[in-house]
């Protein structure tokens, strides 16, 4: 233990139980970003020309993303996959790069201060980096398997069975 109250633990002793900081941290950031992604997809419907279908579609194309940042960070949390929250990133990553060198103010300290900038870049930039860490990935991967006892089917395989 140290001195600031702070236990912290190995990858390996989160396999019986409980979620490495790490992993919170990633899944908490994912849920986070998914409020900027929206907040896009709005300000494209709103800013778009009803009649063509075209411009109304971009307004679309957010939607996805924000459920894929969603599953991502609640598969994550229960040990099924980080692939999909660091997939899911990418995408809102481009959009905020973009965004920033293009729509934000030329000055370093603006283009870094910006909301835009830490919704679209930072907090996605964070979750990707948390999920990606060995010991998020270590713990999804050392998850215990389903024994036909503790199956929701009642031990039929097929059916919410894995070997």
């Amino acid at each position: 233990m140290s001195t600031s109250g702070l236990e912290f633990r190995s990858p390996e002793s989160y396999a019986a139980g409980g979620v490495p900081p790490l992993a919170l941290a990633a899944a908490v950031l994912g849920f986070v970003t998914v409020l900027p992604v929206l907040l896009v997809s709005t300000l494209l419907w709103a800013l778009t020309d009803t009649y063509d279908p075209l411009a109304a579609g971009w307004a679309v194309v957010p939607l996805p993303v924000a459920a894929a940042l969603v599953v991502g960070g609640v598969r994550l949390l229960l040990r099924r996959s980080w692939v999909l929250l660091g997939v899911a990133t990418l995408p809102v990553i481009g959009v905020g790069i973009c965004w920033a060198s293009v729509l934000q103010p030329a000055t370093p300290l603006g283009l870094l201060l910006s909301p835009a900038t830490l919704g679209l870049v930072v907090l996605p930039v964070l979750a990707a980096s948390f999920t990606l860490t060995p010991g998020v990935r270590q713990w999804v991967g050392s998850r215990p398997a389903r024994t036909p006892s503790s199956s929701p089917a009642g031990g039929q395989p097929g059916v919410g069975w894995r070997a």
